[in-house]
């Protein structure tokens, strides 16, 4: 991930305050790519889900949010 891409990132989600914990949820195939499910749990309530897919070199290929 660039680093523009994070400081957008940590940017967006700065107002729900410092995470409480990162879950690793599995995994899921779209297009031909697999990607690795999360969920960052923020303060009660506030959650994020996300997959993440690699590419053959190990960088970020795609982004899934929902």
């Amino acid at each position: 991930m660039g680093a523009g891409l994070a400081k957008r990132l940590a940017d967006e989600f700065k107002g729900y305050g410092r995470p409480t914990a990162f879950v690793f949820k599995g995994r899921h195939t779209n297009a031909g790519m697999t990607f690795n499910d999360y969920v960052i749990h923020f303060r009660p309530g506030s959650l994020f889900k996300f997959g993440i897919a690699l590419d053959g070199t190990g960088k970020i290929a795609s982004i899934s949010f929902g």
